[in-house]
């Protein structure tokens, strides 16, 4: 095979078509649940897995693509499509699928995709008081709600609170601490944290 037929654009077009749609559908489904990092000798293959899926649910679309012609006879329904095929569709899909597992039909039934209970647990947003044990005995209490952050797998373990609140020796949290911009705090900081139902 020459080099000029390796840049051919029909058969550039027809590699991006092959992996495109599922390597952004990866994409985005990355964007919603941590996961792991890809490796790319084995995203390619993922892709075109995909890739298939997405082409199954959309194959009226396919075919409308598959025929040349429509380019010219209904070029703004050719393009639209395209669009949808290799494009709203992938992004679309993972955002189906994560909302269909989180409902209460399905929930039970299905192995949640997240890899460690970390994940699971900060993935809900639902805001909560923490009472973090740090490695030398001390106590810090804070609040887990809006503007907070906690890192995501493989580099899950890192928090920032958006308010840090009183704490005694027994563990009893107080009121909050005023001027305060927060808490940040590391993995290798403490030893485990207590949840507690926010009022």
């Amino acid at each position: 095979m020459s080099d000029e037929s390796l840049i051919n654009p029909e058969i550039l077009g027809a590699i991006l078509g092959l992996v495109w749609p599922g390597l952004v559908s990866m994409h985005v489904y990355r964007l919603l649940i941590p996961s792991a990092r890809i490796d790319w000798s084995q995203g390619i293959l993922q892709g075109f897995f995909f890739t298939v899926i997405n082409y199954v649910l959309g194959f009226p679309l396919v075919l409308f693509l598959l025929q040349s012609q429509n380019l010219e006879r209904h070029p703004f329904l050719y393009w639209s499509a395209l669009i949808v095929i290799w494009l709203v569709s992938p992004v679309a899909l993972p955002i189906i699928w994560k909302w269909l597992i989180s409902r209460r039909f399905l929930y039970r039934y299905l192995q949640q995709p997240y890899v460690t209970p970390w994940d699971f647990y900060f993935e809900r947003r639902e805001p909560a008081f923490m009472l973090i044990h740090l490695n030398n005995g001390h106590l810090v209490a804070g609040y887990w709600g809006p503007g907070s952050y906690a890192s995501a797998y493989p580099d899950q373990g890192d928090l920032y609170l958006s308010a840090v609140y009183s704490v005694d020796a027994k563990g009893k949290i107080g009121t909050p601490i005023a001027s305060t911009k927060g808490l940040l705090i590391t993995k290798d900081q403490y030893t485990y944290i207590e949840l507690f139902q926010a009022a």
